[in-house]
């Protein structure tokens, strides 16, 4: 099955990737570093393999009530890996997700929504561990980060801010902005159903411009209204006037991305 051949065959048929993400609810560490590693072929065999390897943990996680993210698998994993090569395989699957993602902004991206779920902890804690494996693996999650780091101009959320401001600032669609973000602040961020108004915003924000976004705005305004935000009804709606653009008073974080 790890063949070429084998993980072609899986690539053309989604659901045996999800018949892989049921076999993770196993308690048998074995089968599931098995798993894994085949996980770990299909992230670098092609593009539509990493895609599905994604969507297999996507899949846990809906399959999995307990779960709000969809790395919380391989955190928890980690955790209470009961051998050092389960751990190895683990970082291996890890490692295989960065680097089976072509563009530097999206490897960038799996790594913050990682860290976002304790992996920068767990690093620590691994980092311990007498195995020449297991530290090769976190050598190479550390070299490729910052490789990636160096290419990538770090900004803070404040300095982003900063720059769309700029650019809409005395337009038109600097009044949509300050509606967006108005709206945003309504957002119950503690209920589980605002995740999927993020996850929407990210693959809107993500998309190709200069494809036809129709057809992705009408599905992903549906998906929007069935999710649960918290807005205040009435005086929120387009009959809210909003002041000067140049007044928009926005607090962000300074925090490193």
């Amino acid at each position: 099955m790890n063949s070429p051949a084998g993980l072609e065959y899986i690539v053309q048929h989604k659901e045996y990737t999800r018949q892989l993400a049921n076999i993770l609810l196993s308690r048998n560490n074995s089968v599931k570093l098995q798993v894994f590693e085949l996980l770990c072929a299909l992230c670098m065999f092609s593009s539509k393999g990493h895609s599905l390897a994604l969507d297999a943990l996507n899949h846990f996680k809906q399959i999995c009530h307990g779960r709000r993210y969809r790395f919380d698998l391989v955190m928890s994993e980690l955790r209470t890996a009961d051998t050092v090569a389960y751990q190895t395989t683990l970082m291996a699957f890890i490692n295989c997700l960065i680097l089976g993602q072509q563009e530097v902004s999206q490897r960038n991206n799996l790594r913050n929504e990682l860290f976002s779920v304790g992996l920068e902890q767990i690093l620590k804690e691994l980092r311990n561990i007498d195995e020449d494996a297991l530290q090769i693996q976190i050598q190479v999650f550390e070299n490729e980060q910052q490789k990636d780091e160096e290419e990538l101009e770090p900004l803070s959320h404040q300095s982003l801010f900063d720059i769309l401001i700029r650019k809409v600032i005395n337009t038109p669609h600097s009044h949509s902005l300050q509606y967006v973000l108005l709206n945003l602040t309504q957002m119950d961020t503690s209920s589980h159903e605002t995740d999927k108004v993020w996850e929407i915003l990210e693959e809107v924000t993500s998309l190709n411009f200069k494809k036809n976004l129709s057809n992705r705005y009408f599905k992903c305004s549906l998906q929007t209204r069935e999710c649960g935000t918290q807005t205040m009804n009435g005086r929120l709606g387009r009959r809210f006037t909003a002041p000067s653009s140049n007044s928009v008073g926005v607090q962000s974080d300074v925090n490193q991305i």
